[in-house]
């Protein structure tokens, strides 16, 4: 997710508006994982991200 965004040359902030989530959501999957993280915010972020969930953090 962090290299997407990157490579999208968006902020956490600019991701986090995209998706619809906070930007500490952001934070924390960047940098704990999506351990504990419900499926319909990864469905957010990958959505902002053109991407879908498994190939965004499972691949």
């Amino acid at each position: 997710m962090k290299l997407e965004r990157i490579m999208r040359n968006w902020t956490q902030e600019e991701l986090s508006k995209k998706a619809g989530v906070s930007r500490l959501t952001i934070s924390k999957i960047e940098n704990q994982g999506i351990e504990n993280v419900q499926v319909n915010i990864l469905r957010k972020i990958a959505l902002a991200l053109d991407k879908n969930v498994n190939e965004l953090f499972f691949s």
